[in-house]
C-alpha cells in the first residue's frame, strides 16, 4: 500500500520566503512575475529535498506537481456519505422507535 502514498510539501508564504532570501530584488521580481518566481521556489525546494534524501541513501522521486485532488492518507471521499447515511438511518430508526413507543 506504500506505493499509493506520497508526501506533499506546500510552501505557506512564497512571497515572504522570496523576500527573506532574495531581499528587495526578490520582492520586486515576485511583484512582477509571481508565477515564474513561485515555480522557481518549488523547483529549488524539490532539488534540495532530493539532494538531502539522496545524501541519506533514500531512493525517492521528488517532483513538483499540482496539489489539486490530494487528500490526507487514509481518507476516502466515499466514507463521508456512508457515515452521513448511517447517521441519518440511525436517527430515523430512533424516531420511529419512540413514535411507536408513544402509541
Amino acid at each position: 500500500a506504500a506505493a499509493d502514498r506520497a508526501v506533499l510539501v506546500q510552501v505557506k508564504d512564497v512571497p515572504a520566503l522570496v523576500k527573506a532570501q532574495g531581499g528587495s530584488t526578490g520582492a520586486i521580481a515576485m511583484s512582477i512575475v509571481p508565477e515564474t518566481i513561485t515555480a522557481k521556489v518549488y523547483s529549488e525546494l524539490a532539488s534540495k529535498l532530493a539532494s538531502g534524501l539522496k545524501d541519506q541513501n533514500v531512493d525517492a522521486d521528488v517532483k513538483v506537481v499540482t496539489a489539486a485532488g490530494y487528500q490526507p492518507a487514509g481518507s476516502s471521499p466515499i466514507w463521508k456519505p456512508i457515515a452521513l447515511g448511517g447517521i441519518g438511518t440511525l436517527a430515523f430508526l430512533m424516531v420511529r422507535h419512540f413514535i411507536k413507543r408513544g402509541k
